[in-house]
């Protein structure tokens, strides 16, 4: 884990005069070489199904998990979060690169609104991502099927539990979450 730690530390790392930078890398570098041992360990006492590694978060640089992937799964993903308000193209070129590079991606958690879960949908951004997925072929859900006080929130409080939500029962965030779905589902 450590000779990891070290190969990834020394190769794909930039200069970085800010030493908070530094201390986010080397805990993302941790991470990488914990999840390599983690998951051979895990495939060693039992078989699982499709694992998944989160690819991106906003501080880290995401070229390390693209260009030093985790080697021996077939059955392995890298996901990752996007929130139109927040994430804009500068993640998509990243995920692009990724993709370059081999690496399977799924949009494990998306949305229009900022990355908070809250303030106002940026519609524009949020049609450009699905689109960006689509063209890709790399799948996606959203997030949240709640009916909590926030923006994701796709749910009015009134909202059934059992399903079948008319358009009455859902929230902004929802109905366009759901004309998404029909439009690329191929749902009329």
């Amino acid at each position: 884990m450590k000779e990891k730690a070290r190969r990834r530390s020394s190769s794909a790392l930039p200069a970085d005069s800010y030493v908070d930078g530094i201390r986010q890398r080397c805990r993302l570098l941790s991470a990488c070489a914990l999840a390599d041992e983690s998951l051979h360990r895990l495939t060693n006492h039992r078989s699982l199904g499709l694992r998944h590694v989160k690819f991106t978060e906003n501080r880290f640089d995401d070229r390390i998990a693209a260009d030093d992937p985790i080697q021996g799964f077939s059955n392995l993903m890298y996901t990752m979060h996007f929130y139109a308000a927040t994430h804009k193209q500068w993640l998509r070129d990243r995920c692009d690169y990724a993709l370059k590079k081999g690496l399977p991606l799924f949009i494990s958690e998306s949305a229009g609104m900022e990355a908070t879960g809250d303030g106002p949908l940026n519609v524009d951004e949020w049609n450009k991502w699905i689109e960006w997925a689509e063209q890709r072929k790399v799948s996606w859900i959203t997030w949240s099927v709640s009916d909590k006080n926030e923006t994701c929130s796709v749910l009015l409080p009134t909202a059934g539990s059992e399903g079948k939500w008319k358009e009455a029962d859902l929230k902004e965030s929802g109905i366009k979450t759901r004309e998404m779905i029909k439009k690329y589902g191929g749902e009329k």
